[in-house]
């Protein structure tokens, strides 16, 4: 049984966008949405997530090739949904991760440090993401604020360049793995893992990132063949800034390959560390983008 569980974080709307014309007449440049929160209280010590809900200005479908975030003191997560919704929810709402998703609001972009920053291939090919025109977007907000004393304000932002939707060759999109079989005994290190699991043949990787929290000290992913040696292509033992890395040159998986993890944790508590959206819970996930697109791909190893 597969079962999809997240986190996130941010806000509210801004368009502009900007053309220039030559001697021929007008012509297409890269336009920018800008995707900005407004500012809600966060109480001391509180943990809270809440979503916003806007349809972007655009009147024809468009593409994103480059997105930038900005993620305020507090944040843990922040995650940009294409939205099923109808209806605009412009003031941040107490909703659950991954509200939606079976009926169609699936991510396209989460972000979980500082500022990050992906810029999708231009050469040999143009890859992007597709937005519809007047697409409705989700923006799904975690923050935790671990001072007792007083609030902190949530805020944060995204930046999605965009070309017209002629100019692309290849369409990319989010792939989303984990595994939730977390059992870490009080005062113990535990690693979860290694899971293995491929996407459709033909998959070329274009970027990767981690998930745990504040326990994981040590999170590892290989390609390779099932049940066979692999080659790592990614590590860190940061949980709080984990690296976004961005393949130079792209990663084409072989017909057979596939990605294998794992999370090592420390638990300092003196209770039972298991799976849960909580900041006080772990996670062992990797996200990251990947073409050409066959929709959101998700795998979660999950056992009741």
């Amino acid at each position: 049984m597969n079962k999809l569980y997240a986190l996130a974080l941010v806000g509210l709307v801004g368009f502009g966008c900007s053309s220039e014309g030559g001697d021929d007449g007008p012509a297409e440049v890269p336009r920018l949405l800008t995707v900005a929160s407004p500012q809600f209280e966060v109480k001391a010590g509180q943990e809270i997530t809440k979503c916003v809900d806007f349809r972007l200005p655009t009147e024809k479908a468009s593409n994103i090739v480059k997105i930038k975030s900005t993620l305020a003191a507090g944040s843990h997560h922040l995650i940009l949904y294409r939205s099923a919704e109808s209806a605009e929810k412009p003031t941040p709402y107490t909703c659950s991760p991954f509200t939606g998703a079976l009926n169609g609001t699936l991510p396209i972009y989460i972000a979980q440090t500082e500022g990050t920053t992906i810029e999708l291939p231009q050469t040999p090919k143009r890859v992007a993401l597709k937005l519809l025109a007047g697409q409705m977007v989700r923006l799904e907000m975690h923050y935790v604020n671990y001072d007792t004393t007083k609030s902190i304000m949530g805020s944060g932002s995204v930046e999605l360049t965009t070309i017209d939707d002629l100019m692309v060759d290849e369409y990319a999109e989010l792939m989303f793995w984990g595994s939730t079989q977390i059992n870490v005994p009080p005062m113990q290190e535990a690693t979860v893992g290694p899971t293995w699991h491929a996407p459709p043949p033909g998959t070329t990787l274009l970027a990767l990132t981690a998930h745990t929290h504040k326990y994981g000290i040590d999170f590892r992913v290989e390609r390779a063949e099932k049940d066979m040696p692999g080659t790592e292509i990614y590590a860190t033992q940061d949980w709080d800034n984990p690296p976004f890395l961005q393949f130079t040159p792209e990663l084409k998986l072989g017909p057979t390959e596939g990605l294998r993890w794992s999370c090592k944790y420390r638990n300092t508590t003196s209770r039972t560390i298991r799976f849960g959206e909580s900041a006080d819970q772990e996670m062992c996930f990797l996200w990251g983008f990947y073409y050409p697109s066959r929709g959101f791909l998700a795998f979660v190893d999950y056992q009741p």
